[in-house]
């Protein structure tokens, strides 16, 4: 399966992969590339991901060529100390709001393999989530974070149709997909737009159709319904779907009462994955954008929970 093809956004965006050419994988998500309804950004952040293969290489190289995109304190620690916070918690480390020309991007930093661990066994669930919506890619392929990618996407698939009834749109079932970790954050009470999920499914289903044709064709836990080709029907039951859930995701499961219904075992779960570590990774990120940029992000999110 090849998933990482050419964009027709390449060459707009050329002169910020020139910028950082070291990562092996560079993610574009968020706003930038997924349209929201209801409201439109007047000039989105742009969001990407870096999967590295050495972190303190990365932050060494990155150091000396963009400085500027650094905390004073990490500019003064220099890439030893970059290296730690990274590989503290959660893997990855955070450059929020770098001034690029006359536009802005955020990125984060990840090592090959603290990426393919969330995205095989959910281990924070914090870039995997991401990567269940449309993303776009620009890399050469790599066989072990293909599959890793993949895995994610059925993972998800799995998951929204334990949370779903027995028949479902293709909506019903990318809101269901999107929503996974992301309304359960507890931050979403405060920060995040309660309407994003249905905005972001609203706006993209080209791109959802897309993205999950291959896994949803060649999975035998739905079935489309003859009569109504955008609802499907579950062809498996929720204790079946459970039995390949990613390992994090099915560790914490386990220790759970099973009287409790699955879907809220699940939600329950999820929640604990992506808050486990949340008050010490908001530690972090302070750290890292140290202090105006941490102002500015706080701020932002309550700007867009308005809209």
């Amino acid at each position: 399966m090849s998933i990482l093809v050419p964009s027709p956004s390449f060459v707009d965006n050329k002169a910020i992969l020139d910028q950082y050419w070291n990562p092996i994988v560079s993610i574009w998500y968020g706003s930038w590339f997924v349209t929201q309804a209801w409201y439109e950004w007047e000039k989105p952040v742009k969001d990407l991901i870096f999967w590295v293969r050495d972190a303190r290489q990365f932050h060494e190289e990155n150091l000396e060529k963009n400085p500027w995109d650094y905390s004073s304190l990490a500019r003064f620690l220099w890439p030893n100390f970059a290296t730690w916070l990274q590989k503290t918690w959660w893997k990855i480390y955070y450059n929020p709001f770098v001034d690029f020309w006359d536009e802005q991007i955020k990125y984060w930093i990840i090592e090959l393999e603290d990426l393919i661990n969330d995205l095989v066994n959910w281990d924070t669930l914090y870039l995997a989530w991401r990567l269940h919506k449309p993303v776009e890619m620009f890399s050469f392929e790599d066989e072990w974070f293909v599959k890793a990618y993949r895995t994610n996407l059925e993972s998800a698939l799995r998951v929204a149709l334990i949370m779903l009834w027995n028949t479902f749109t293709e909506q019903d079932l990318y809101e269901a997909i999107s929503r996974i970790s992301y309304l359960w954050d507890s931050r979403n009470k405060r920060f995040e737009n309660p309407w994003k999920v249905k905005n972001i499914v609203a706006k993209n289903m080209e791109r959802f159709n897309e993205l999950y044709l291959g896994v949803i064709s060649d999975s035998d836990l739905l079935i489309r319904m003859w009569d109504q080709t955008s609802r499907f029907e579950r062809d498996a039951d929720k204790y079946e779907l459970s039995r390949n859930l990613p390992r994090n995701l099915a560790l914490s499961l386990s220790y759970m009462d099973h009287r409790i219904d699955l879907g809220e075992r699940i939600t329950t779960a999820i929640s604990e994955i992506v808050n486990r570590n949340s008050k010490t990774q908001t530690v972090k990120w302070l750290i890292t954008a140290w202090p105006r940029k941490s102002l500015t992000y706080v701020l932002e999110k309550r700007r867009k929970a308005k809209k």
